[in-house]
Order: C-alpha cells, then structure tokens, then sequence
C-alpha cells in the first residue's frame, strides 16, 4: 500500500525544466518561441556552467532555453541592448537592463548561423524582451494606518 508524499511532486517539480528549445536540431518547435519568464537554473554542459532560463508559451507549455550562444547571453543573462554606430562601424551598448526577471515576455526567433565580423561564424537571433507588469495594487485598507474612520455626523452626544 502506498501513500501520498508531496515530497514526489516537490522533486518532481524541481527537475522539470520543461521542452529545451532547439530549433536548429528541431524544425517543428516554434521559431520565434515567447514566454513568460519564470526561472533560472543553473546546469552543467559539456563545456562548463551554462543557465537555463525557464518559461511558459501562451498555450501553458514549458520551455528550457540554454542561453549558451553569446549573443543569448548579452540580452539575457547580461541584459546587455546594443545599437550599431555607423561612425565607429560596429555595435555599441545603448542600455543595461540586467538579467531576464520572472515576469518579462521575451521572445527569441533563431535566425540560423551568420559569418562575419571578429567572431567569424555565429548563431543568430532576434530578441525581444517586454517589463513585467507591475504587481497590482493591494486593496486598499482605509484602517491600515490606524486612524480611525471620520464620524458621519458630529451634532450627535456621545
């Protein structure tokens, strides 16, 4: 006979990093893919540490998206949004944003492989990464400050 553990579902929980998103290796998988952010993990590959950013599609599917491409890594991990300079010939950093918090919409569309510049050649994409909404606001508690509610009629004796 067996029982119910949540500790099952809390593991079960912990591994699941969702579908990983390969478009190259994979034609079916959407391209662009976009999620909601949820998580971060941190995995170990054949080449080091890598981060997994965790996230859900508009139809509740989860995906894993290994950020390993250095441009992934720019605007995701480093939150990093380039423009290119025409007068220096080469792209320069417009803004910081910082790293991908649970929340944000980002859409990444892999573009396939691209030759060129210092890097020779490269993995491709384009991102697009749009704010978390903001928390709605709590209710309102008009005792929360400890005032007391105005009388509606001060003519009455107490």
């Amino acid at each position: 006979m067996t029982t119910y553990d949540e500790r099952f579902d809390e593991a079960e929980a912990e591994v699941d990093r969702g579908q990983q998103w390969r478009p190259r290796d994979n034609p079916d998988q959407p391209n662009p893919l976009t999620v909601l952010a949820e998580e971060w993990v941190t995995v170990t590959t054949d080449f080091g540490e890598a981060e997994l950013l965790i996230g859900r599609d508009r139809e509740g599917a989860r995906w894993s998206i290994l950020t390993g491409p250095m441009q992934l890594q720019k605007v995701l991990v480093q939150g990093i949004v380039e423009e290119y300079d025409t007068e220096k010939n080469e792209f320069v950093v417009a803004a910081t944003l910082g790293k991908v918090v649970p929340g944000e919409v980002v859409s990444i569309k892999d573009l396939g492989t691209r030759e060129g510049g210092k890097y020779g050649s490269y993995r491709n994409f384009a991102i697009s990464r749009k704010a978390a909404r903001p928390e709605p606001d709590a209710p309102t508690d008009d005792h929360a400050s400890g005032e007391l509610p105005p009388h509606g009629d001060d003519d009455i004796p107490l």
